[in-house]
């Protein structure tokens, strides 16, 4: 999945600082794609983000929306989500915890 990789590579280099909003933790593919594509008519592709994951023993595809310089307008933009993506329960995330998730 290209934006997997494309935010993986991001998080190494360090560009991106602050917050973003997760709004899904997804099985891994197929749902995932799916998701990945109706979300992009919802929200603008570049602002999308998503990771590979690990917890509690289940393998799982993290998807971000957005690049905040400050939980205040990460929340602001949470609280203004589309009803739909707000199904999942988002939650505003550190980019800096994120990237540690990654490395461990």
């Amino acid at each position: 999945m290209p934006l997997i990789k494309s935010t993986q590579a991001q998080l190494k280099s360090g560009e991106l600082t602050g917050y973003t909003v997760q709004i899904a933790a997804l099985p891994r593919e197929p749902s995932a794609a799916a998701f990945m594509e109706s979300l992009s008519r919802q929200v603008d592709p570049k602002q999308i983000y998503a990771q590979l994951s690990h917890y509690n023993g289940k393998d799982f595809v993290a998807v971000f929306v957005g690049n905040y310089p400050s939980s205040a307008k990460a929340n602001a933009a949470l609280i203004d989500l589309p009803a739909p993506l707000k199904a999942n329960k988002p939650m505003v995330r550190t980019w800096n915890k994120i990237r540690q998730d990654q490395l461990s």
